[in-house]
């Protein structure tokens, strides 16, 4: 049995043939968060050893926009970071500016560039 097939009798309990669009979607997530849990941790491991903090690999909404993000502090409200494509050549730096405790202007600039305005709600 291939791999797919394998993944897919652990998710669903049935063959990857019989699979709908949304469990499809499901498998996919599953696949991809298995795949980078090893890359995770060496990620975190060469981080470690040249001393930055910060290292992680950040997943997107499809399996190629994988990127290895390294970010720090400024200051304690501003945080920078940068991300590199794994799979494409794209670079992204995002800056989160921490306005007050409930508001968070958030500015990134790559192959779309933009600014978001967070509000957060706390119960």
């Amino acid at each position: 049995m291939d791999q797919a097939n394998i993944l897919s009798y652990l998710v669903l309990g049935r063959p990857l043939q019989s699979a709908t669009g949304e469990e499809g979607k499901l498998l996919y997530k599953a696949a991809s968060s298995l795949s980078f849990s090893g890359g995770e941790f060496l990620a975190q491991r060469i981080g470690g050893a040249l001393g930055i903090k910060d290292i992680h690999i950040e997943q997107g909404e499809e399996f190629r926009e994988a990127a290895l993000v390294v970010g720090t502090y400024l200051s304690p409200r501003i945080y920078v970071s940068y991300g590199i494509g794994l799979f494409e050549p794209v670079n992204r730096l995002r800056i989160r500016y921490e306005l007050s405790k409930k508001l968070l202007l958030q500015v990134e600039s790559g192959l779309e560039s933009g600014a978001d305005l967070f509000y957060r709600i706390e119960r």
